[in-house]
């Protein structure tokens, strides 16, 4: 009974207290206690501070809530910049206007130099060629940048010391990182392979599209100026190249190159550039993919081979004799190679070849280079190359000498409506019938027949 009369207090006090609790929130309508309900947590309210640096200096601070976007303030660049993004305080790029807040935040704005969109930025050598299809290397990558950026940009030019030797296209991203977001770079970079060496062309496409040139203007050449040789309006890239090297403006009328024009540098010919063989039209440029008489010039306008290890040493060859020798015309040059034929290597039997085979001129030369020493056709080989680098139409002949009739070879070159013969392996003594004092450069072919040459 104890229990039961207990249970029924409990009860009634339940019941008063209920009753008091309602009576208290009689006067709360039905709106406020849904607002209530709704009410933000405390975590929901949490703001945070958004500092943005310029130039060591705060530049503007804003209060956020958790989650929502900062204002990002203007900034004004110095001059001679562009201000090219900003990065949060690991030093990381950042976007600002697209991340939400979570916590206290530093952003620093970023400036690249600014890069002149009408100064060239690609030269020609000392004799007035621009070579657009040799790899672009390091320093020439350093001096493009340093003539397109203003003296007011050389506090915040980047450091370029990483780049060496020859440039690849990952390397000139890198490079360009200090002066264009990534978005600008992928946009004209992302389709290069990044270990792809990159042609002065190449990079001068690049740019072009990175410094917002347009190829397409109508040219108007200026006075008193002359063409570059080895950049031909047929070229694909002519305009591409032009825009990068000669400096220009705009008028209403079109771009005005004011470095250029079709005055030839050169006149027709052959044209000898510290040891390439160019061969320059009527007009002043230089031919490429083809062949003028029995020489071929390649894409770069350069006389080849067509074995690119064999061009390399005939050039140096070339390029070391037109430093010491003094030559009034291209013969004393020939003269020249002849002697460096003769003084440069020594006798020695090596492979001897059936009377009228061709084909051999080229493995011989590359042989006699490498091991110095040779027979006939060895040095026959290096003066046949050395004499077409230097644009004579030589001519390899492999027949026999002497009255024993021995096999030997020789050059011809047709010299003034003239053949001549020239060789070098015979003026070194290689046979007892002539004696080494023997002059064996430019003779004719009836004083070689007297000495035994027969042609087969």
């Amino acid at each position: 009974m104890n229990i039961v009369r207990s249970a029924k207090y409990i009860l009634a006090a339940m019941i008063v207290v209920m009753g008091f609790v309602m009576g208290s929130c009689s006067d709360e309508t039905a709106e406020d206690i849904t607002i209530a309900s709704t009410h933000p947590s405390n975590e929901q309210e949490q703001q945070y501070t958004v500092r943005f640096m310029a130039m060591g200096k705060e530049i503007a601070r804003e209060t956020v809530l958790l989650g929502s976007f900062p204002k990002v303030p203007e900034v004004e660049a110095a001059e001679g910049s562009r201000l090219g993004g900003w990065v949060n305080s690991k030093g990381h790029r950042a976007q600002p206007a697209a991340t939400p807040v979570v916590a206290d935040c530093e952003y620093t704005a970023v400036f690249f130099p600014l890069l002149d969109q009408e100064e060239p930025y690609l030269f020609t050598d000392g004799e007035g060629l621009l070579h657009p299809d040799t790899v672009l290397n390091s320093t020439e990558l350093l001096s493009a940048l340093n003539a397109l950026a203003s003296q007011n940009a050389r506090e915040i030019f980047p450091d370029l010391s990483d780049v060496k030797d020859d440039v690849t296209a990952g390397e000139l991203r890198k490079a360009l990182t200090g002066f264009y977001t990534l978005d600008e770079l992928d946009r004209v970079i992302l389709g290069f392979d990044e270990a792809e060496k990159l042609s002065r062309s190449q990079f001068a496409a690049i740019m072009n599209a990175l410094l917002g040139r347009d190829e397409s203007e109508l040219v108007i050449p200026a006075e008193n100026s002359y063409c570059i040789p080895d950049v031909s309006p047929d070229r694909a890239d002519y305009r591409t190249l032009m825009e990068a090297c000669v400096a220009h403006g705009h008028s209403p009328d079109g771009c005005v190159w004011d470095a250029v024009d079709m005055t030839p540098m050169y006149s027709e010919g052959y044209v000898l550039v510290e040891g390439n063989l160019y061969y320059a039209n009527e007009k002043g440029f230089f031919i490429r993919d083809t062949v003028e008489g029995s020489l071929t010039f390649g894409y770069d306008g350069r006389y080849t081979s067509g074995n690119s290890s064999l061009d390399g040493f005939v050039s140096a060859v070339i390029a070391d004799i037109a430093e010491v020798e003094t030559y009034e015309k291209t013969s004393d040059l020939l003269r020249a190679a002849y002697d460096y034929c003769c003084q440069s290597f020594g006798y020695a039997e090596r492979n001897i070849y059936a009377a009228g085979a061709r084909g051999w001129e080229m493995a011989e030369a590359l042989t006699m280079f490498e091991y110095k020493t040779g027979n006939s056709y060895s040095y026959t080989a290096v003066f046949w190359a050395l004499a077409r680098g230097l644009g004579y139409e030589a001519q390899a002949v492999n027949g026999s000498y002497g009255t024993d009739n021995l096999s030997h070879a020789w050059v011809e070159i047709e010299i003034d409506g003239e053949n001549c013969i020239f060789d070098p392996a015979a003026n070194v003594g290689a046979f007892e019938e002539v004696d080494p004092g023997t002059d064996m450069f430019m003779v004719s072919t009836e004083q070689a027949a007297a000495m035994g040459y027969i042609k087969d």
